[in-house]
């Protein structure tokens, strides 16, 4: 069956077809694909790499992106690395944790930064790799947003993404 049926894609579940668990789509000579499929109850699909589309995604009940929360590092010299894997950074800064890095992104990609903890009076300052608008931008308050769109050589400011707060653009 392998030979002749190597196109063919099916589901290992001891021929009881697709159920409520997450199962591994496999081909007919038993390579497994990075795709994963539930029944139509759940209806969950999960790709273990990249969603490529040439067109539209839409998602019906919203898109939760990853997220990340960290401590902001002690100085400029040791700021905290943000992830380029998540799409929001949550930061907490105190005494001795001010900082955050942002490396290079891919064209397009988006960022979102959220002060949420700011503890002793400490401002957040974020320093992106490349920034067209300067070279920092700081938060002096928490409960504070901004969004980050990469043009494929810096980061771009898209807007604020609290009410009347801001971050300052050095």
């Amino acid at each position: 069956m392998a030979e002749s049926y190597k196109d063919s894609l099916r589901i290992d579940n001891n021929n009881q077809g697709v159920d409520s668990t997450l199962r591994t789509v496999v081909s007919g000579d038993g390579d497994t694909t990075g795709l994963q499929l539930e029944d139509g109850t759940t209806g969950n699909v999960k790709a273990l790499g990249q969603i490529i589309s040439t067109g539209h995604v839409t998602a019906g009940y919203g898109i939760i992106a990853g997220v990340e929360t960290v401590d902001a590092g002690n100085g400029s010299g040791n700021a905290t690395a943000l992830s380029l894997n998540t799409l929001t950074s949550f930061v907490n800064t105190a005494t001795s944790k001010s900082h955050v890095s942002l490396a290079d992104g891919t064209a397009g990609q988006l960022k979102i930064i959220f002060h949420k903890v700011l503890a002793n009076a400490v401002s957040l300052v974020v320093t992106p790799a490349n920034f067209a608008a300067g070279s920092t931008l700081t938060s002096d308050a928490a409960s504070r947003g901004v969004m980050l769109i990469f043009d494929g050589t810096n980061w771009q400011v898209l807007g604020e993404v609290t009410g009347t707060a801001e971050f300052v653009i050095a």
